[in-house]
């Protein structure tokens, strides 16, 4: 059962987070698909944030998260 846990629980955490991890490495891609990656760059980050509708949303979220997150008062 030992050897199953130490080779079952990598294979797991690979699966979850790789898929993760390539979205993170191709959002620096210089090309406009996902098949091939052409260089590293920025263009896609400068393009969202000079998007009015994706800075809205994004502070909205941030916004939500925040004030979600914040303790509430205890009345005695």
């Amino acid at each position: 059962m030992k050897v199953f846990s130490r080779i079952y629980i990598p294979i797991v955490f690979l699966l979850l987070y790789l898929p993760i991890i390539i979205v993170i490495l191709f959002s620096f891609n210089d090309a406009g698909t996902m098949s091939h990656f052409e260089g590293f760059s920025f263009k896609w980050y400068v393009e969202l944030f000079e998007d009015k509708t994706a800075l809205s949303a994004l502070w909205n979220s941030l916004d939500l998260a925040i004030t979600s997150s914040l303790p509430l008062p205890v009345s005695q």
